[in-house]
């Protein structure tokens, strides 16, 4: 084992110098920070000498609300329902009358006999209505 040999009063001011910040470690920090100085005053210029371009300017113009005028705004929507309900009522009509019948009539095996007429029955007579509906037009 190599002996250890005592540090000279130099070594020993260095390194208290070096724990304490008062060493080389303070001289690496002021060249550090000059050349951060240095690098700050580099992107100052470049930024006065180059500034960045103006926004182009937008027009926008949003779309005009349509005007009410006067209820028929929503007539559109009234003949689709009307339509819709004319359509599918007979339909639910006619198999509530074919279940009812089937049901009064005590035959369970042609239960869905009556129910199927009654359906039959009803979309014929919704597209009937539909179809006068849609040729008369709504009324005013």
């Amino acid at each position: 084992m190599p002996e250890e040999r005592e540090p000279s009063k130099e070594e020993i001011e260095k390194r208290v110098r070096n724990l304490l910040g008062n060493g080389q470690d303070g001289e690496q920090e002021d060249d550090l920070e000059s050349r951060f100085a240095e690098i700050e005053e580099r992107a100052k210029s470049i930024r006065a000498s180059s500034p960045l371009p103006e926004p182009p300017e937008f027009e926008i113009k949003r779309p005009q609300a349509p005007k009410y005028q006067g209820g028929n705004y929503y007539r559109g929507v009234g003949v689709g329902f009307a339509i819709v309900y004319a359509f599918v009522g007979p339909i639910m009509v006619g198999a509530g009358i074919g279940w009812f019948i089937t049901n009064r009539t005590g035959n369970q095996n042609g239960l869905v006999w009556g129910g199927a007429i009654g359906i039959v029955a009803g979309f014929i007579g919704g597209i009937v209505t539909v179809i006068q509906t849609t040729k008369t037009g709504p009324k005013e």
